[in-house]
């Protein structure tokens, strides 16, 4: 493709070289430029793009787009822009031609504080169980069908990342992408220029304040994503869910509305409940569709509605759609049971929000025969508010709960959990830095009875030490204390023997 065509719509504020050049990728990484590419420069929040601009011209970057440049390499043509994020979705856009992929797709964002990987996976499952293709793009991975192409370590990639996967997904046949949609994606422009036919939104509570500022900044990001979306799908459970909805209509846009306890569009009413499952029905005008679940919590009643509700739109018998609920593939660390040998209740779970930890933790205490036994941490380097709130949280609704170190990245794990401990006032705490050494606390002092919870890593398979990621994969930890306790019996059996 032209230089000129790549940049079609592009703010340019100067130029120094021609336009008449043909590109052949675009990259923001110089370790992965290379021959008649177009190397994109982008002020990180660790690192500058800048900075690697000649290393880009090195490894073959016949084009750059910048802010600034201070030595010209004659072949080269330097493109100045003020807003280069902004600029980066546009080329994407042109490159992967996203908006002729598009097409013969329609594209789900779905956006929310929690909720939204699960929402995510359940669309996509029940979709491509019965033959309509379709793509993901979630916190845990890009997939195509059921098949994992690649990681992700933002819960929304990159532009350029994001637009060739819509460009893959066109190619390989599907007719539908799903897409979760941060605030951060749409405050750093990661998905701009792509058309959403629909948008779901879950909930919203405080996070990323040490991002946005506050949690109206926060909100704005989010109603900034449903504003691109052509049909928007919301929960009216949820205040800020009616905020949106108010505003959405201002502006004459098409809403549905989902809800449990008030009015909506789509009605959810649950009737029964167990240890293992929930039986509910969603009505909607005269229709009424029968669900059921296989995570008896709430929170799975709305995503899986949400899901159900988009193919109901899409013309999809949501009759049939509905059946393959139940055997829906859990999303790795979502409220993840870990089956082992020794029949004791492990669950392993992402929630990292004060909201998420509060709506897992009430779920699985509920149904929790013994003890609730809780592992925790708190994210270094993020949003220090929450932290006191977790705390009391955590120890309100546990019986025994471990604060242990969660992705400490630079901030001091001292100053972390201090923070975490502010807000407790029970004194059923213990402190363990080592995350392993926490697991093989909780896993050797449960009985059968008790309920042994992680959280936060979920399908994080690495923890973030000095903005170094170091493999730790909590799964396998888990089944290797638990081999060695098999062995050596617990640390209940060994003192009820020494009692003896």
């Amino acid at each position: 493709m032209k230089l000129e065509n790549v940049l079609a719509g592009v703010n340019i504020k100067s130029l120094h070289g021609g336009l008449d050049k043909e590109i052949n990728d675009v990259c923001i990484n110089s370790l992965t430029a290379k021959k008649d590419c177009l190397f994109v420069a982008i002020k990180g929040y660790n690192k500058d793009g800048h900075d690697y601009i000649q290393n880009a011209v090195k490894n073959g970057a016949c084009a750059v787009l910048c802010e600034n440049a201070d030595n010209f390499s004659e072949e080269v043509t330097y493109i100045f822009s003020d807003n280069i994020r902004k600029e980066l979705s546009t080329i994407a856009g042109n490159f992967y031609g996203t908006r002729q992929n598009a097409k013969n797709l329609f594209i789900t964002a779905i956006t929310g504080t929690n909720g939204k990987s699960s929402t995510a996976s359940i669309l996509a499952y029940i979709l491509n169980k019965n033959g309509i293709k379709c793509s993901m793009s979630s916190t845990t991975g890009m997939y195509i069908d059921a098949d994992k192409i690649n990681d992700n370590l933002n819960t929304t990639p990159d532009a350029l990342t994001i637009h060739q996967f819509i460009k893959t997904s066109a190619e390989v046949g599907c007719k539908a992408v799903v897409i979760e949609a941060s605030a951060q994606a749409s405050t750093l422009h990661r998905i701009d220029n792509i058309d959403f036919k629909y948008g779901i939104f879950t909930n919203l509570s405080p996070e990323h304040l040490d991002f946005y500022g506050s949690v109206e900044q926060y909100y704005k990001a989010k109603e900034a994503i449903m504003l691109t979306c052509q049909v928007c799908i919301v929960n009216s459970d949820d205040v800020y869910g009616k905020r949106l909805i108010k505003k959405l209509k201002e502006l004459n846009k098409k809403v549905i509305s989902y809800a449990i306890y008030n009015n909506a569009d789509y009605e959810i009413n649950i009737n029964s409940e167990d240890d293992k499952s929930i039986e509910y029905e969603i009505v909607h005008k005269r229709e009424k569709y029968d669900v059921k679940i296989s995570i008896p919590s709430e929170a799975w009643v709305y995503n899986s509605a949400a899901a159900l509700i988009v193919a109901s739109l899409e013309g999809y018998d949501v009759e049939k759609l509905s059946k393959n609920i139940y055997e829906c593939i859990i999303p790795a660390g979502r409220m993840e049971k870990i089956e082992n040998d020794l029949d004791l209740n492990i669950i392993i779970d992402y929630a990292h929000t004060l909201k998420a930890f509060e709506t897992v933790l009430t779920n699985v205490k509920k149904n929790c025969k013994g003890r609730l036994i809780s592992v925790f941490g708190c994210g270094g380097d993020r949003d220090k508010t929450n932290r006191p709130g977790i705390g009391k949280c955590v120890s309100e609704i546990s019986d025994i709960c471990i604060i242990t170190n969660d992705n400490p990245r630079s901030e001091d794990q001292i100053s972390i959990f201090t923070d975490i401990i502010s807000g407790i006032k029970n004194k059923n705490y213990a402190i363990i830095q080592n995350r392993k050494e926490a697991i093989n606390l909780a896993l050797n002092i449960a009985t059968e009875a008790d309920t042994v919870i992680i959280l936060g890593k979920g399908h994080e398979r690495y923890q973030i030490i000095n903005n170094e990621y170091v493999p730790f994969d909590e799964k396998s930890i888990i089944q290797e204390i638990l081999s060695l306790r098999g062995k050596n019996g617990s640390c209940n059996d060994r003192e009820s023997r020494e009692s003896d």
